[in-house]
């Protein structure tokens, strides 16, 4: 009696692991593809809170060169404010391509802001930044920066 051996067929182990290998890699790769998503949003927020800190270093800068660009003299209290605040809205109007908090800080441009002590005037400001977590700005996630900040303007010093 001759057995038969068919050579053609596959054994059940051998088309089991080919599945079993198939099901492993599939899943790595998924597994992998998820996780590069999440570390390339993770880079895409930390990219946009750095734009705003650049953003708010840039602004101080400006908001600094503006004081520097004019001079006051110690009156009372009130007309060094309306000076100060004439001088510093005239000034600003240079800078405002710069900067994309000059409307914030026209608006806060007032009495109420301002401290008018013996060697000069301090300019007291509230400013938000903010920027979109997405390059395509399709996301409702967005980093918001608020800083308090204190400017000085010393007085003209004139001597006699």
């Amino acid at each position: 009696m001759q057995v038969m051996i068919n050579k053609k067929a596959m054994s059940l182990s051998i088309l089991l692991f080919v599945i079993m290998t198939l099901l492993l890699s599939a899943t790595s790769l998924f597994v992998v593809g998820t996780k590069l998503n999440k570390f390339s949003a993770n880079l895409q927020a930390s990219r946009s809170i750095e734009g705003v800190y650049a953003e708010e270093q840039k602004s101080e800068f400006y908001l600094q060169e503006v004081l520097d660009s004019f001079e006051i003299e110690n009156n009372n209290a009130e007309e060094t404010k309306a000076d100060f605040i004439r001088k510093f809205s005239s000034s600003l109007k240079n800078y405002k391509t710069f900067m994309n908090q000059s409307s914030q800080v026209e608006e806060q441009l007032v009495d109420r802001n301002l401290v008018v002590r013996a060697d000069g005037v301090e300019f007291n400001l509230f400013l938000v930044f903010e920027r979109d977590l997405s390059e395509s700005g399709k996301s409702n996630i967005k980093a918001v920066y608020s800083v308090k900040k204190l400017f000085f303007k010393k007085f003209n010093i004139s001597s006699p």
